[in-house]
């Protein structure tokens, strides 16, 4: 029997909410603010969902 390795990465960027859901935050908005629009920052604070076609592999990889 094969031991799948998990992904710590994985673990750390996204997480699997009680309903199955994918979330994670986008990238962008550790740095250089100055040139960003206020709407620009706000929409990337927002928490997001994954893609159901890329779901799969993020599940493939995720640590629980």
């Amino acid at each position: 029997m094969n031991i799948r390795k998990n992904s710590k990465s994985v673990s750390k960027r996204f997480k699997v909410t009680s309903n199955k859901l994918i979330l994670y935050k986008p990238a962008s908005k550790s740095h250089l603010q100055e040139k960003k629009t206020v709407s620009r920052k706000k929409r990337l604070c927002r928490v997001k969902r994954i893609k159901v076609v890329d779901s799969k592999s993020i599940k493939l990889r995720y640590m629980f």
